[in-house]
C-alpha cells in the first residue's frame, strides 16, 4: 500500500500500477474504471448539518447526477469497518462489475482502443 502525499496530485502513475482504487466520491473513479479495474467507494462521509434531513435537497442539487453511476461501478463501503472486506473482495474478484465498467466507459468516454488521436485528426481534416 502507498498513501500518496499532497505533492502527488497526478493520479495516473498510481492508476497504472494499482490493482484496486479506494476512493470517496471522486471523478477519478470514472478514469480508473475506464482501465477496467475494481473500485471501492468509501461512501461514509458526514455531510454538514445544512445538507442533512429536510435540507438534503441542497446536497442533491449540488452533486453531479453522474455520481449515481458509482452504485454500478463500485463496491460500496457505507461504514469504515466494511473497507477491508470490500478491498479483499475487489482483489479476489476483479471481474465483478466488469460489464458495468465497460458499458459506462463506452457510454461516457467512447472507444478506448488507443486510436482517439487518429479519429480526431480524421474528423478535423474531413470538416475543415
Amino acid at each position: 500500500m502507498h498513501i500518496a502525499g499532497v505533492e502527488d496530485y497526478n493520479l495516473i502513475p498510481f492508476m497504472q500500477i494499482s490493482d484496486v482504487m479506494l476512493s470517496d466520491a471522486s471523478s477519478a473513479i470514472f478514469e480508473y474504471a475506464a482501465l477496467n479495474k475494481p473500485v471501492v467507494w468509501c461512501d461514509f462521509y458526514q455531510t454538514r448539518w445544512s445538507y442533512r434531513g429536510i435540507l438534503k435537497f441542497r446536497l442533491e442539487k449540488r452533486l453531479d447526477p453522474d455520481l449515481q453511476m458509482f452504485h454500478d461501478l463500485c463496491t460500496r463501503a457505507t461504514l469504515p469497518k466494511q473497507v477491508p472486506a470490500a478491498i479483499e473482495s475487489a482483489l479476489n474478484n476483479p471481474e465483478k462489475l466488469e460489464p458495468q465498467r465497460l458499458q459506462i466507459t463506452q457510454d461516457m468516454v467512447g472507444a478506448t482502443d488507443g486510436q482517439c488521436s487518429e479519429r480526431i485528426k480524421d474528423y478535423i481534416l474531413a470538416n475543415s
